[in-house]
């Protein structure tokens, strides 16, 4: 796959040292056990189940499964920058990259934690890579099968990779030219999620999702002042008229706030809060939710069908937030000294898992960080959909797909889920690596 040349095998292995001796040594914000842990190793039919027969072969063995976890993520890296070198980047830039991308103790500390994230980061960040350098690699069965291999690893490990390998496996595919090459890439596309199929219906007898929750999420912020105007069946209004009371003074206490930063983390949190938290909201008037329980979704649709700017505003604010890591940390305990007592303020800070605590300063330059980021990726996310549909170049076709690719999976997320900054944490290494190229390109 790379190049039979010494140098290039000389950085291959350099980068994958440098990364794993970082990461490695690095602090990390996690414990070995979170709260998702659990569902992962009591093979819960929530979630896939390749991680759960992962923790299986290593004998539930955690410190053994975090080792895997940090070579995967080191390797994975390892692909990014030796594809920075293929690429033509000089060596200091892509140091640079690699300084960025292990220096995120946040990235890297999911490999020290029992979550897929780890391994999902480690999917994409080789899938990627070679995709960008696809047109500078020899082809060969090998290569495809392996490229179908770690593209199909993504929608195996984590149902919101379906995006991902969907358009990356289609691509890919229609640029291959001999029937040969193709089978081979399918066939390495197909293995990991049919092993994933098969090891789940050994576990389980029916499979389900968390989408539940994120509906009721949903249902929760949409809900507030449409509790007079849902003119559907008896059962469905009383629903939305108790769980309007409970939101509505949800959106009288963010009304009053001024901060987007802050505000917009806010809202993903009373998100989360309702999502796992609805029966504690609803209090004595819980049991109107048991009577709804099959109509959730008919729901959503008819409050976004009543407010459809609503959620654009709440889909909007959740990719914001995704960037805006840090803002509850940062401002909110000062916010509190002047203000009232946010409602559900008990359930809020159960919403919260346990991070390692960091000084404010810090984390506000990270936060300043990440929205320069933003502010440049919009502008090459807007250079890139130029060049793909209006300049119809075929110059830069990769990294423009790619830029494209994880703006849309990002604004998906938003969409059908809430903000968390470990949706982002997906393509930080890859946005970083695009903007190292685009910088590349224009000063070569």
């Amino acid at each position: 796959m790379l190049e039979k040349n010494n140098i290039n095998y000389f950085y291959f292995f350099f980068y994958f040292l440098i990364s794993l001796i970082v990461i490695y040594f690095s602090p990390s914000f996690f414990d070995i056990l979170e709260n998702d842990s659990l569902s992962y190793v009591n093979k819960e039919n929530i979630r896939q189940s390749l991680y759960p027969t992962l923790i299986l072969l290593f004998l539930n063995n955690y410190e053994n499964i975090i080792i895997f976890q940090i070579f995967f993520l080191s390797l994975s890296l390892s692909f990014l920058a030796i594809s920075l070198k293929i690429f033509g980047l000089k060596q200091i830039n892509i140091f640079f990259v690699l300084i960025i991308v292990l220096f995120n103790f946040y990235y890297t500390s999911f490999s020290k934690t029992i979550l897929t994230e780890s391994i999902y980061f480690s999917f994409v960040n080789i899938s990627i890579s070679l995709f960008i350098i696809k047109s500078q690699l020899k082809p060969s069965f090998s290569v495809n099968f392996f490229f179908g291999l770690v593209i199909g690893g993504i929608m195996a490990i984590k149902p919101e990779g379906l995006i991902i390998t969907v358009i990356l496996g289609i691509l890919y595919f229609l640029k291959q030219k001999k029937n040969e090459t193709k089978i081979f890439f399918l066939l390495g596309l197909i293995i990991l999620p049919v092993s994933e199929n098969i090891f789940f219906y050994k576990y389980n007898d029916v499979r389900s999702s968390v989408l539940d929750k994120s509906v009721t999420g949903k249902i929760f912020l949409m809900s507030a002042y449409s509790g007079q105007n849902y003119n559907k069946k008896s059962q469905e209004a009383n629903f939305i008229r108790e769980i309007s009371k409970k939101s509505i003074e949800v959106e009288k206490f963010l009304a009053n706030i001024s901060n987007p930063f802050l505000k917009y983390n806010l809202i993903s949190d009373y998100e989360v809060v309702a999502q796992y938290q609805i029966n504690e909201i609803l209090g004595e008037d819980k049991d109107v939710l048991i009577k709804i329980e099959e109509k959730k979704i008919s729901i959503l649709f008819d409050l976004i069908k009543e407010n459809p700017f609503k959620f654009l505003k709440l889909t909007v604010t959740n990719y914001l937030a995704m960037w805006m890591p840090g803002g509850k940390q940062i401002f909110f305990d000062s916010y509190l000294k002047n203000s009232v007592t946010p409602p559900f303020f008990d359930l809020l800070e159960n919403s919260s898992g346990n991070m390692m605590t960091l000084n404010k300063n810090l984390l506000f330059v990270v936060m300043v960080f990440f929205v320069s980021i933003l502010i440049v990726y919009t502008f090459l996310t807007l250079l890139s959909f130029y060049e793909l549909f209006f300049a119809r170049t075929k110059k830069n076709f990769e990294t423009n797909t790619i830029t494209l690719l994880i703006n849309f999976h990002l604004f998906a997320i938003s969409i059908v889920n809430t903000a968390t900054p470990r949706y982002l944490m997906t393509f930080f290494p890859i946005i970083i690596m695009i903007m190292f190229i685009r910088l590349n390109n224009k000063f070569k």
